[in-house]
């Protein structure tokens, strides 16, 4: 019988990534990381909820984003989704009260601020309140580990940074870190493996939190007029961890008030460790204060690791799940991945799950050989380009495509069909590229990264919902043209 594989395995945990990669990671934390729990077991992942209610809602909700999710990972159409009801996930009524206590909350503060809908911001305060484990405390998923980071020679520097920051101010004089490179790289890891290690060592004022979690406590904070409250939480502390940082780019309020909080911390003596995409210098529009202090620290980049470092990763992503791999398949796996470290991880957790799920397609005798990879990712090269394309020519190919001026894509006209282009420019420059969200917004000419991520997010939505829909006068259809675009590309890459 297959192994079945709880929230916290690896196939399951690379799913809920990837899945956070389309929902939003607020929302896959709160509904699916605390809120339910997955099981992969016999060619079917499970989704358990604590009532029938919340089980359909998953399934209306997210179940499409899941099952295309569930698909990229495994790489197997066949798996299905199910959604079952396991009342031992039911919080408490304490917790439930707290949870509706909140959403009394959200309301009051929309009513003050008369700046939102009542039931929309009700929907909100839903959407974003933690769901309470049954004991009434949060359930949160473990924090990765310094000893589980591969460490090449694009990342040394960063890991031993990171290891003598999470000693403890009487081990280093280090007291910030800022962490920056391409997204899938281990930024994240690190900044939890940092967590990690502080917290087992004894100190307990510690937070770990992204960029969008500081901005929306922020304004709720000034909101609710509970700002005291905010400053004793996010600067009393000996170590704040912000994922994610460049959220802050725009965000005038929310950089002042972080600007004050790194000064209140550095007279105290406490560290500051910050990730992002960017170096502090290219994130858009950050105050030059914040630039400065980031700067006085250490600023260290992750590299994407060479071929002899992709060959390491994936020996040791293998060794920890119990398999032994031959040397000709870790070469097929690295000759085809040539980007993140977290493409690695998704391509042996594909190749994993294809041996649990379908045993007896792929025989993998003593070792996982080349026949059992080409069969769990394709005998196809990888859709990754071989030269490197640029936005630019992506974007100039999309507006052919399209019939319309390459300047209206680099616009800000609101033509539908200009609309469409500018939203398949920013898809396929995600899946073609390895460029970042904001190094995408750069290069098109958008205020900030979060107009790519919402025009990626429309366009899968579009590709999935409507793709015989007509876009050109031809007749074309959308996932025609889009399916064109991207073979001229790769043809001309290759």
């Amino acid at each position: 019988m297959t192994q079945a594989i709880a929230t916290n395995g690896l196939v399951c945990s690379e799913i809920l990534d990837r899945l956070a990669d389309r929902i939003g990671a607020d929302r896959c934390e709160r509904y699916f990381r605390r809120g339910a729990r997955l099981t992969l077991a016999d060619g079917r992942l499970s989704v358990a909820a604590p009532n029938g209610f919340l089980a359909d809602w998953l399934r209306r909700r997210f179940g499409d984003d899941l099952s295309t999710t569930l698909r990229d990972a495994v790489g197997d159409a066949s798996v299905e989704v199910e959604y079952l009801v396991d009342a031992a996930l039911a919080p408490d009524a304490g917790a439930q009260r707290a949870a509706d206590a909140n959403e009394r909350a959200v309301r009051a503060a929309a009513a003050a601020q008369g700046s939102a809908r009542p039931d929309v911001v009700a929907r909100i305060g839903r959407e974003e309140a933690p769901r309470p484990s049954p004991s009434g405390a949060w359930r949160q998923p473990p924090l990765r580990r310094f000893e589980d980071f591969v460490v090449g020679p694009g990342s040394r520097l960063a890991f031993d940074a990171a290891q003598a920051i999470s000693a403890g101010a009487d081990e280093t004089p280090l007291r910030a870190l800022f962490l920056h490179g391409d997204c899938g790289l281990g930024k994240t890891h690190l900044l939890q493996a940092i967590v990690n290690r502080a917290r087992l060592s004894g100190r307990t004022r510690i937070r770990y939190i992204t960029g969008e979690a500081f901005t929306n406590a922020f304004v709720t904070a000034v909101q609710t007029n509970k700002i005291d409250d905010f400053r004793r939480a996010h600067r009393n502390l000996d170590l704040l961890c912000i994922d994610d940082v460049h959220f802050l780019s725009n965000k005038t309020a929310t950089q002042n008030e972080f600007l004050h909080t790194f000064d209140a911390m550095d007279l105290a003596g406490a560290r500051v460790v910050l990730a992002s995409d960017e170096h502090p210098r290219k994130i858009q529009a950050l105050c030059d204060r914040l630039v400065s202090r980031f700067m006085a620290g250490m600023v260290v980049r992750i590299e994407n690791p060479d071929r002899a470092g992709r060959l390491e990763i994936i020996r040791r992503l293998f060794e920890r799940r119990g398999l032994r791999v031959e040397d000709a398949a870790l070469a097929a796996i690295a000759d085809r991945y040539e980007g993140s470290v977290r493409e690695l991880e998704g391509a042996v957790t594909r190749i994993e799950a294809m041996l649990r799920l379908t045993p007896d397609l792929c025989p993998t005798g003593p070792a996982v050989g080349v026949i059992a990879v080409e069969r769990a990712l394709g005998a196809a090269p990888s859709p990754r380009a071989r030269k490197p394309l640029t936005v630019a020519a992506i974007a100039q190919k999309v507006a052919d495509a399209m019939g319309v001026d390459l300047s209206e894509v680099f616009g800000r006209g609101r033509h539908q069909r200009v609309v469409l282009a500018r939203s398949m420019a920013s898809y396929l420059s995600r899946e073609l590229t390895t460029l970042s969200y904001p190094e995408i917004a750069r290069d098109l000419n958008r205020p900030n990264h979060s107009t790519v991520v919402t025009a990626c997010t429309r366009f899968t939505d579009q590709l999935q919902r409507e793709p015989d829909r007509t876009v050109r006068d031809d007749g074309a259809t959308l996932a025609s043209v889009t399916d064109q675009v991207r073979r001229e590309l790769l043809l001309h890459a290759s």
